[in-house]
């Protein structure tokens, strides 16, 4: 066996790589709430009519509330079980996606960002996924980043 749980020396897709796999994928899906915005501002805009300074308040709102979590969401993600992390971050996307079809003033889209949204970005995102891949490699942990990394683009 290599001295990483990644790969065998045989080079089976092991665990570790599946791990990296997930990563990608669950940064995917969660980059998708800053990447779109983008696109769902044209129909905030249409529907809330505010100005264009107040239609982007929703991804400052997703920063602050990132700086403020980070720390301690990083903290606990040593101490609890990242399992547990990654379930909760899901589920918090989740009802924020669902949450924002049910929005009917634009002050609503910022609450919905700032509890829902922003939260899962630390859960779901870079920090949860870093922290998964450097627990499974030792050796080859750069390139098992880059690939899980990738999800984010």
């Amino acid at each position: 066996m290599a001295a990483f749980r990644g790969v065998t020396v045989a080079g089976k897709f092991t665990l570790g790589w599946r791990q990296v796999w997930l990563a990608l994928v669950l940064l995917s899906a969660g980059s998708m709430v800053t990447v779109t915005f983008g696109i769902l501002s044209v129909p905030l805009m249409t529907e809330f009519g505010p100005s264009r300074m107040t239609l982007m308040l929703p991804m400052s709102v997703i920063a602050v509330v990132m700086a403020v979590l980070g720390p301690w969401l990083g903290s606990l993600m040593d101490r609890i079980s990242l399992r547990l992390t990654v379930i909760v971050g899901g589920v918090l996307l989740s009802t924020g996606y669902v949450a924002l079809s049910y929005v009917t003033e634009f002050w609503q889209v910022m609450v919905v960002y700032g509890l829902f949204m922003g939260p899962s970005q630390l859960t779901v995102g870079n920090m949860a996924m870093t922290v998964l891949v450097s627990r499974w490699f030792s050796a080859m942990r750069g390139r098992a980043m880059g690939i899980a990394l990738t999800g984010v683009s």
